[in-house]
């Protein structure tokens, strides 16, 4: 399973011209991109992909939340491959 993070900030700015009174005006708009929360995508189109999880939220360093996903594969799969390093290092003596 692969986990991907990706940390930045939405556009929310929305600049563009209207026309008023004979003539063009810049406008701008800040706009709310995201409702606040989480959401699983299944967009896979058929392919045999990983969901895909996006959470969005406000406040400053809101992301820096613990991973919600607690598998410890590749930590197992870590001390086993040491474990069969040492025990292949001592053979060769």
């Amino acid at each position: 399973r692969i986990t991907g993070v990706l940390r930045d900030c939405a556009n929310q700015k929305n600049k563009y011209h209207y026309y008023e009174n004979g003539k063009w005006s810049p406008k701008m708009e800040i706009l709310e991109p995201y409702e606040e929360g989480c959401s699983e995508v299944d967009d896979d189109k058929g392919e045999r992909t990983t969901p895909t999880k996006y959470c969005y939220c406000r406040s400053n360093l809101c992301n820096s939340s613990p991973n919600s996903n607690h598998e410890g594969y590749t930590d197992i799969m870590g001390v086993i491959m040491v474990f069969n390093l040492m025990k292949y290092i001592n053979s060769l003596r």
